[in-house]
């Protein structure tokens, strides 16, 4: 019995031995084409990949401006129509680097970003999701030809402010709020529209938002580079965190009505459409942001 098992064992051994040694083996030249097709195929994916990661991070960032715009809806509801009076960094998310009695950078001086998470009017309205105020394609500030050695241009906005989002309220926190800048605002000295094209409200006081008649049209809040209209400011790398297609800025937004988009700003370009250096404040059938 023991001699026919190990006999049997050994044709076993020796079926194997034949059977692997009759396999082909791969040349050095078969494995370096192997190896050319598969780093081929590699670059070829890359670009999609990469294409597909910044369409994820987009889609992620509309999500965020919508649950935003629901949020703005309630606080107007608790607030007989009124617009949260913010600045335009501060509308809500966390504190940011910034201080508030900072004196010395502009963007901080006007707009804010240190004010704390507790005082930033919509964190109440968002369930205090502070990281809902967080784009994840956020790139950074734009405006680093102001330059301040307390907050390098390695920082993200969220970083900076405490949100990557600026609201359109156009509020101030140096003069209240100046005279029309940018989208039409929600807060403010507001005569661009409607209800207060002859009346306008007092400085700081803020807006019904019912007296908007193109609430798909009026833009709430979007990523930072939204407000940043100034040419020189808007043609630097840190002003296009989706998309850089042509001479424009592109940015996600979420509008009156509760729809976000990724939307063409305005050229930074100034001499395809000189009229369009910043974006404009009238509502009119020509200006698609109001």
């Amino acid at each position: 019995m023991c001699v026919a098992v190990a006999s049997a064992s050994r044709d076993i051994a020796r079926h194997r031995s034949v059977r692997f040694a009759a396999l082909p083996a791969f040349t050095l030249v078969e494995l370096l084409v192997v190896v050319s097709v598969v780093a081929m195929l590699i670059t070829i994916l890359m670009p999609s990949l990469g294409h597909a990661r910044a369409q994820a991070k987009a889609v992620q960032c509309r999500g965020n401006l919508r649950q935003i715009v629901v949020g703005f809806h309630a606080y107007t509801m608790d607030n007989e129509d009124r617009a949260p009076r913010a600045a335009g960094h501060e509308l809500g998310g966390r504190s940011g680097r910034m201080d508030v009695d900072d004196a010395d950078w502009a963007p901080a001086v006007m707009f804010g970003g240190g004010l704390p998470a507790r005082q930033r009017p919509l964190n109440a309205y968002v369930a205090n999701q502070h990281d809902v105020f967080r784009c994840p394609g956020d790139r950074g500030e734009p405006i680093f030809w102001i330059s301040h050695p307390d907050y390098p241009e390695s920082l993200r906005c969220w970083e900076l402010y405490g949100s990557s989002y600026f609201y359109a309220s156009g509020h101030n926190r140096a003069t209240g709020v100046m005279m029309p800048m940018g989208m039409a605002k929600l807060v403010g000295l507001e005569f661009c529209y409607g209800l207060y094209a002859d009346r306008p409200l007092p400085n700081g006081e803020s807006a019904l938002v019912s007296g908007f008649r193109f609430s798909a049209r009026k833009v709430v809040i979007g990523d930072l580079p939204i407000h940043r209209t100034m040419p020189t400011i808007a043609a630097h790398q840190n002003a296009h965190w989706h998309r850089r297609k042509g001479a424009h800025v592109w940015a996600n937004a979420a509008f009156l009505d509760g729809h976000a988009e990724m939307i063409r700003v305005f050229p930074f370009d100034t001499t395809e459409r000189p009229e369009w250096e910043g974006v404009t404040t009238m509502p009119n059938a020509g200006n698609p942001y109001y």
